[in-house]
């Protein structure tokens, strides 16, 4: 009965022995994965600001591209009254007063 005794003794030392080691196991796992949410947490900030950075300049693309259409019209405009004011002086000019 002795040694059934201390066998039960050996095997509940070895369990807590075990049991320890798991518990330092999982310690460091909880700390690994602490450490790499933060740094996913990061990643993160840094990719919403590139994306914001990203949709500021596409703002800015557009209203260039608004700005050069303007400028295209202006120039078709100015090309149109300019076309006119000579026509109308070309007309005015071939005319002989009498």
């Amino acid at each position: 009965m002795g040694s059934q005794l201390g066998a039960g003794e050996n095997e509940i030392i070895n369990n807590k022995i075990q049991l320890f080691n798991t518990e330092a196991d999982l310690t460091t796992q909880l700390s690994d994965l602490q450490k790499s949410q933060s740094s996913m947490d990061g990643a993160i900030k840094s990719l919403q600001s590139a994306y914001d950075g990203a949709t500021q300049l596409q703002s800015a693309i557009d209203g260039l591209q608004k700005a050069k259409d303007g400028v295209s019209q202006a120039k078709s405009g100015a090309k149109a009254v300019i076309s006119g004011a000579r026509w109308c002086n070309g007309n005015f000019n071939s005319k002989k007063i009498q």
